[in-house]
């Protein structure tokens, strides 16, 4: 199997907002240093600072983009400081960013899906030769991240970049847990629908029931609060106003509401727990 080449694709992902110019001026950089770069915005409306949210939502839709993507993410509260600028590859796709733990969920992800296992590889950016002449100390998305990340997409080799390291910044956060016929997870985010997301994968569920029970899964339960639910087929035919669970797209369990938000029907927000579970006598 041939390596994965970039792919001329630039996917970006910020906690910029749409009302300055910066997304503008992060696009400009990278077009600077690759003019054919085709530019896709994740989003821009990751809450300030939120480096845990952001790095759950690269997590979730890396993998819908082709093998050689450039991942241009910058949520960035320690800009300026002594936090490394770092290039990543792993799994066919490439990260540029801070190096805050911005990237791990998705780097581990990569690496654990590479149907080869492919060698992962992690460089610091300090080739100036491919940054803006001029940086600013609070503008790295512009003046390093961009410009690198645009000579990522037209097939600058990594290396030539920075300085191979083996290490990247990890984050304060654990994943969920199992206890007796449960897994604990927590709300991760809320989407514009008001659907709260939670960090509980159907595959790593799906294992532990039947590993649990030694053979099929039984009939699972969610409970979130004071409610309890089932876990729906989809959001169609699903009483209005009332909460129910279903299994997201992006493969994570959610707390839906079908016409309705569920945020604020139950009155919950992200770190909320979540208790997936086998009811006694299943």
């Amino acid at each position: 199997m041939k390596p994965a080449r970039p792919a001329n694709l630039v996917a970006l992902l910020s906690d910029f907002g749409l009302s300055d110019g910066y997304v503008g001026s992060m696009k400009a950089a990278v077009l600077a240093a690759n003019p054919r770069a085709r530019l896709v915005d994740i989003t821009h409306a990751i809450p300030p600072g939120d480096v845990l949210e952001a790095a759950f939502l690269l997590r979730c839709v890396f993998q819908d983009y082709p093998p050689g993507t450039v991942f241009l993410a910058v949520v960035d509260p320690g800009v300026g400081s002594a936090r490394r600028p770092l290039a990543l590859k792993a799994g066919g796709w490439f990260f540029v960013g801070p190096d805050n733990g911005l990237f791990c969920l998705a780097f581990e992800q990569a690496i654990s899906k590479a149907a080869t296992r492919q060698r992962f590889r992690v460089v610091e950016l300090q080739s100036k030769l491919y940054f803006r002449k001029n940086i600013s100390a609070t503008f790295h998305g512009r003046d390093i991240f961009g410009p690198c990340a645009g000579a990522l997409s037209r097939g600058v080799a990594l290396e030539k970049l920075g300085q191979p390291i083996h290490d990247y910044a990890g984050l304060n956060y654990s994943g969920p847990r199992p206890g007796k016929r449960a897994i604990f997870g927590r709300i991760m985010r809320v989407d514009s629908f008001g659907n709260l997301v939670s960090d509980i994968n159907r595959e790593d569920a799906a294992l532990f029931f039947v590993a649990a029970f030694v053979g099929a899964a039984p009939a699972l339960r969610v409970q979130v609060g004071r409610w309890r639910m089932a876990i729906a087929p989809h959001y169609a035919g699903q009483p209005t106003n009332r909460p129910f669970a279903v299994w997201g797209s992006s493969g994570f369990l959610e707390i839906s509401a079908n016409r309705a938000s569920a945020a604020d029907l139950l009155r919950l927000r992200k770190g909320a727990q979540v208790r997936l579970f086998s009811p006694p006598g299943t």
